[in-house]
């Protein structure tokens, strides 16, 4: 991911709603008008990110071909992928059941570093995909 450009939002007006859009600081005010033409027809796919025991990866889609999905379904970069796994997997370790965490940083870091792995992974799937995250 490339570094970001000051923290200034941009936003352009969406031509069939009237509505402010805000444009990521990776796209284009073209790119966000299409993104919101797809959204509205319905055709954004929604992708879940959650952990869940017996998971390689905390992805998951409701309405589509597979619920449970793997980085290579959605085109992931490898370095992503990776932390996703590894994210996972830090769950698994240090989480000793549903609720319960082995210390209260170790589930504040995981916490921290999930906020970062799902907004990398906003920027990837941006064009065909909404991520909502459940954690």
């Amino acid at each position: 991911m490339r570094d970001r450009v000051g923290d200034e939002t941009r936003w352009v007006v969406d031509p069939v709603t009237q509505e402010e859009l805000a444009v990521p600081w990776h796209a284009t005010a073209e790119r966000a008008i299409d993104r919101a033409a797809k959204k509205r027809a319905g055709q954004l796919r929604s992708i879940r990110l959650f952990p869940e025991y017996c998971r390689t990866y905390p992805l998951w889609e409701d309405g589509g071909d597979n619920y449970t999905l793997a980085a290579d379904d959605l085109g992931l970069s490898a370095e992503l992928g990776e932390g996703l796994r590894a994210w996972l997997e830090r769950w698994h370790e240090e989480c000793l059941d549903s609720s319960d965490w082995s210390s209260e940083q170790a589930r504040l870091d995981w916490l921290r570093d999930g906020a970062a792995l799902c907004e990398r992974l906003q920027f990837e799937v941006w064009e065909f995909a909404e991520v909502v995250r459940e954690f």
